[in-house]
């Protein structure tokens, strides 16, 4: 029910941008928004970067499922912030399914364009192929950012308890606490890579995606009890 409510809501919405002043870019699996000010060959550059994500990711989880992935640029600050997507500290923001992004020049130049729409593509494969009523949000988004390399430093906040990391994953991303709780999720999943292949997480997903279940299969496989390994992502190991 969620998915075609995400739907409905995408129509309403690009049945507005499309009557302002925005173009679109479709290939196959992705719809790309984007101001008419916006240089073309930027659109190309972040359709070039879908596609190698998409085939990259695909082939390594083995995904079969087809969907259309949106990305909505903008050029202008004030649209961004009225559109009620994001801040005037936000460059990216993802939710909904779609990523929106403004000030993409800046992104390019610090090169991590890449990073952020390999991380958004991943995350929303990933969400769309496990159910979070099984394997939690917060570990599906340990490993996006993992695969896609973004990661933020480490501030040097401590997290009074786990359910304090996972209340700042939902705000703000110019929070120095949501980038802090990212650098922890990226280090646990780093942790478990330095003792396991990629292949056993994947092997661990399908079984709970199978079977059902998480914090058991999480110790028959890891050998590790959840809450312990809670608590070595909040103590950043």
């Amino acid at each position: 029910m969620g998915k075609y409510i995400i739907k409905i809501f995408f129509i309403i919405y690009a049945v507005n941008l499309l009557a302002r002043d925005f173009k679109i870019l479709k290939e196959k699996k992705f719809e790309i928004y984007y101001e008419r000010d916006i240089n073309p060959y930027v659109t190309e550059y972040v359709l070039n970067i879908l596609k190698d994500s998409d085939s990259k990711i695909t082939e390594k989880f083995n995904f079969t499922n087809s969907y259309i992935f949106k990305v909505v640029i903008y050029n202008d600050l004030i649209n961004f912030i009225n559109d009620r997507v994001g801040n005037f500290n936000e460059n990216y923001v993802f939710k909904s399914n779609i990523i929106y992004i403004q000030n993409i020049e800046l992104l390019m130049q610090q090169n991590i364009l890449h990073s952020v729409i390999n991380y958004a593509l991943t995350r929303y494969q990933l969400i769309l192929n496990f159910d979070t009523n099984i394997i939690p949000e917060w570990f599906l988004t340990g490993i996006s950012l993992y695969i896609s390399n973004l990661n933020f430093s480490d501030s040097g906040i401590i997290f009074k308890n786990f359910d304090e990391l996972i209340n700042f994953l939902k705000k703000s991303s110019n929070s120095e606490k949501f980038k802090q709780a990212c650098h922890n999720l990226y280090n646990g999943i780093s942790y478990l890579l330095n003792r396991f292949t990629f292949e056993k997480i994947i092997e661990f997903l399908n079984n709970c995606k199978a079977k059902g279940d998480f914090e058991n299969l999480f110790f028959q496989f890891f050998g590790l009890k959840l809450q312990d390994y809670k608590n070595i992502i909040l103590n950043k190991y």
